[in-house]
């Protein structure tokens, strides 16, 4: 199956964050990420800015409603696609909350998460078949309306 493009979940992210500047950046993920949960997601942009070629790595604009949502504590050294912090803080708990893999497939039997900045990184099936994060559930401090 190929990946989801992932650029109008993003158009879309920051359309909710412009309208609604005061709303929670986990808050404006949720509602961007709805109907795209246990998707491989391809966040790669079209574009010459070699710098920013990926909407997870900083410095893009998702990148920042990343780092609100899930690395709001991290130091700013860490705010840099080639950090492991990034990766596995960031990155990590973004792709858990959704069970998404951001990228494209790999093989049959793993997908390759590779957005730029750290070597690409295997992830094999769970040996029972099942998914990594089941079905989606809303952090314990958040509330559904």
């Amino acid at each position: 199956m190929a990946a989801e493009p992932g650029t109008p979940i993003v158009e879309r992210a920051l359309e909710l964050a412009a309208r609604h500047p005061k709303m929670a950046a986990v808050h404006v993920l949720d509602a961007a990420m709805q109907g795209h949960h246990g998707q491989t997601i391809d966040f790669r942009r079209d574009g010459t800015d070699a710098s920013c070629s990926d909407w997870l790595d900083p410095p893009s604009a998702f990148a920042e409603l990343l780092r609100r949502a899930f690395g709001a504590h991290l130091p700013e050294v860490e705010i840099d696609p080639q950090s492991p912090v990034w990766e596995f803080a960031v990155i990590g708990a973004f792709a858990e909350r959704y069970d998404i893999i951001p990228a494209g497939i790999g093989d049959a039997g793993s997908a390759t998460i590779t957005h730029d900045g750290v070597a690409p990184t295997v992830l094999t099936p769970d040996p029972i078949g099942g998914s990594r994060g089941g079905g989606y559930s809303p952090s314990s401090g958040a509330a559904m309306h």
